[in-house]
This record gives structure tokens, sequence and C-alpha cells, in this order.
């Protein structure tokens, strides 16, 4: 179930990269940490957001902030 949750949230990411929006699937987080998955930041690695050394914390806090402006 979590790899199809995993998938789905892949597509909605790459669809709002594609419209040069923020990766939505940032408000998606594990209870424990309250921080998106390893998948959320490879993706973000992928698409050439989050860049090799830089602070995930901060990607973290910035990408869902940009959530909230572009959908508020």
């Amino acid at each position: 179930m979590a790899r199809e949750v995993g998938r789905l949230l892949e597509l909605v990411s790459l669809y709002e990269a594609c419209h040069a929006r923020p990766l939505l699937s940032v408000v998606v987080f594990s209870t424990t940490d309250r921080k998106p998955g390893r998948g959320f930041f490879s993706l973000a690695r992928d698409l050439g957001r989050l860049h090799e050394g830089e602070d995930e914390n901060a990607f973290y806090r910035f990408e869902l902030g940009a959530v909230y402006h572009t959908w508020s």
C-alpha cells in the first residue's frame, strides 16, 4: 500500500513540476518526524530542485511555504 501511495504522490509532484508549481506532495508527511519521506527528497533531487548537500529541512520548509502561498 505504501508503495502505491508513494507512486501516486510522485505523479502529483511530477504534474505540479511540469506546471511550474511547488511539489504538492510536500504536505504528506510522516507522523513520526513530521517530514516527507525519502521519496519526496529523492524526486526533488531528480527534478533539480534539491541539490546534493543542500539542507533537506530548509528545502522542506521552503517548499511547504511555497505550496501554501500558491494554493491559498
